[in-house]
C-alpha cells in the first residue's frame, strides 16, 4: 500500500510501472533547525521523503515532502561531526528519559489502584499514558545522533538526517551508491550497443 500511494504521487520522467522499491525506513530529518519524523523511500530511480498525516479516525494519509531523481542524488559518505547542524533548541535526552521514568512510575501506581477507579467509571491513569506517549515521541526524535547527508546536485540543496546506528547509515549509503553504479553501467551498455548497431548498419549500407 505504501509503495502504491507514494509511487502514484511521484511526478518523474521514469515509467512508474517499472519502478520498484529498494529500501524504506522511518528516519529523522532536520528541517529548518527542527527534527521531524519522516519515512524515506528509495526506489530504483528516485528517493522520496514522506510525512504521515492522520486524516480521520483510524486512517493515515501520506504527504510527499520532496523527492530527488536518483541521477541527481549526491551521497556524503563521511559523517562530519564538526559540521554546523543549526539545530534549534536541541532536546535534553537525559531530562526526557528521567521524566519518562517518573511518569511510568506514576502510571504503575495508578494501575495498582485501577480496579477501584474502574468501578467508579474513572480512568485517571489516562493522563499519565498520554504524557508518557508524548515523552516517548520526543525521545524518538531526539535520540538518533549519527548524521547522514545527501544532496540534490540539480538544486545544490543538502538534506540532513539523523540515524541511530552506523549499520543503518552504511546500509543507506551502500543501497544508494549501488543503484547509481548499476544505472551508469546500464547506460554505458546501451551506449556501446547503440554504437555497435550504427557501426554494423554503416557496414551493411556500404555493401
Amino acid at each position: 500500500k505504501q509503495f502504491n500511494v507514494v509511487n502514484q504521487r511521484l511526478s518523474t520522467e521514469s515509467n512508474k510501472n517499472l519502478r520498484r522499491m529498494v529500501k524504506n525506513s522511518f528516519i529523522v530529518e532536520l528541517v529548518d533547525g527542527h527534527r521531524k519524523l519522516r519515512h524515506l523511500f528509495l526506489f530504483n530511480d528516485v528517493i522520496a521523503c514522506v510525512k504521515y498525516k492522520a486524516s480521520g479516525r483510524d486512517r493515515i494519509d501520506y504527504e510527499l515532502k520532496w523527492f530527488i531523481p536518483l541521477k541527481d542524488v549526491v551521497v556524503f559518505e563521511e559523517a562530519d561531526a564538526s559540521a554546523d547542524l543549526k539545530e534549534s533548541s536541541p532536546a535534553n535526552i537525559l531530562q526526557l528519559k528521567t521524566q519518562a521514568c517518573t511518569v511510568r512510575d506514576q502510571l504503575l501506581l495508578e494501575e495498582k489502584d485501577d480496579k477501584g477507579r474502574k468501578s467508579n467509571g474513572l480512568r485517571s491513569g489516562d493522563k499519565y499514558r498520554r504524557k508518557l506517549a508524548d515523552l516517548e515521541s520526543q525521545l524518538v526524535l531526539a535520540s538518533p545522533n549519527l548524521v547522514f547527508r545527501i544532496a540534490n546536485k540539480a538544486t545544490n540543496k543538502t538534506i540532513t538526517f539523523f540515524l541511530s546506528s552506523d549499520f543503518e547509515r552504511t546500509q543507506w549509503i551502500e543501497s544508494i551508491l549501488s543503484l547509481k553504479v548499476s544505472k551508469v553501467l546500464m547506460y554505458s551498455f546501451l551506449y556501446i550497443l547503440n554504437l555497435a548497431f550504427l557501426f554494423f548498419y554503416g557496414i551493411l549500407a556500404n555493401l
